[in-house]
């Protein structure tokens, strides 16, 4: 009875080190591919990141970091439903996910949903009060949905984190003028004529967009639009 007793658990220390073995070797293969993923998608190629993520969920289908990444890549690739539905699972388990938030934002944006594509920046600059792309985001959603002074507010906060950003001085003027506040406008059009000068290339992503209000390649700079490497 003792030697039955102790091959029982022989077998079952084998078969548990076994198990652990097959779960180290499927992360290993789903970080691999999720690596893959984020190279793909750095070489703009959001199509074949998202089978690459894909493949890493299979290999692991609890791996977040490459659910997120999936997402991000069918936003990438405008699959706007599909990146809907993957990034709100990932929100599903994690609610204060900032990168689901903020990429979930661009998605209800792209589909012209500003009212909750609004809700979800608001949620991200609760998150981090820092986050000048946000309140971006914020300011062309409040215009769009003709909230002008909280526009100028957001657009506002914009400039005073990231005071060469020169969209946001462009439209904060913008709305001024719609405000008939003509001497604030001045001045902040003032500033945008001067930065659009030192960056009359658009090196930086903020000299374009002003007339829709948006400089797309910009707001996807932001940390939080990045998959996760």
């Amino acid at each position: 009875n003792l030697e039955v007793s102790m091959r029982l658990k022989l077998m079952l220390v084998l078969s548990a080190f076994a198990l652990g073995c097959v779960k180290k070797v499927e992360t290993g293969e789903a970080r691999r591919f999720n690596a893959q993923g984020v190279k793909l998608l750095e070489q703009d190629r959001p199509q074949d990141a998202a089978e690459a993520f894909k493949k890493a969920l299979k290999a692991d289908p609890g791996y977040l970091k490459a659910r997120l990444n999936l997402g991000i890549a069918l936003y990438r690739a405008g699959q706007l439903g599909r990146a809907e539905g993957v990034l709100k699972e990932v929100l599903d388990e994690a609610e204060d996910q900032r990168k689901a938030l903020y990429v979930l934002g661009l998605v209800y944006r792209t589909q012209g949903r500003y009212p909750e594509a609004a809700e979800l920046f608001e949620r991200v600059v609760s998150l981090d009060p820092q986050d000048h792309y946000s309140y971006y985001n914020l300011g062309v959603l409040y215009d769009k949905m003709g909230r002008a002074e909280e526009a100028v507010r957001a657009f506002r906060k914009v400039v005073k984190l990231s005071p060469r950003n020169t969209a946001a001085h462009y439209n904060l003027g913008r709305l001024l003028l719609k405000l008939g506040r003509k001497e604030e406008a001045e001045r902040e059009l003032g500033i945008f004529r001067k930065l659009q000068e030192e960056v009359a290339d658009t090196s930086e992503g903020y000299a374009s967009g002003y007339a829709s209000g948006y400089a797309a390649s910009y707001l996807e700079q932001s940390r939080y639009a990045m998959p996760e490497k």
